[in-house]
């Protein structure tokens, strides 16, 4: 059996692991979180609320991502974007969160967290 230096275990170590971290990003980012938005109500150039629904829990980092999204879909410009957010199958009278720009983000997590 051919043993090879430890310098080159080292390099073929960190390319697999750079190569398995590629993977998975390219992964994840082809399967980003879905959500659908079911209100979407203005008062320009007020307030814009939305209510969005999420196929499953997400981390605080993620519903950014998304409720950034959403606000960049108007071309119109608002003092007060503000985003309800309920998760898909459970029924409740209040926002799993909710997502608010006035003007800076703030992300408020009612429900329990995502694992993730």
């Amino acid at each position: 059996m051919k043993t090879y230096p430890v310098w080159k275990q080292v390099v073929g170590g960190l390319i697999g692991a750079i190569l398995l971290v590629f993977i998975l990003s390219k992964v994840l980012a082809d399967n980003p979180t879905e959500y659908r938005v079911t209100k979407d109500e203005t008062l320009s150039p007020i307030k814009r609320t939305v209510e969005a629904t999420l196929s499953e829990r997400v981390d605080k980092e993620t519903l950014g991502q998304l409720a950034t999204q959403i606000r960049d879909s108007s071309d119109d410009e608002f003092n007060l974007t503000f985003i309800g957010w309920r998760i898909e199958g459970e029924n409740s009278d209040t926002y799993w969160a909710n997502t608010r720009f006035d003007p800076d983000m703030k992300i408020d997590i009612i429900g329990t967290h995502s694992d993730k």
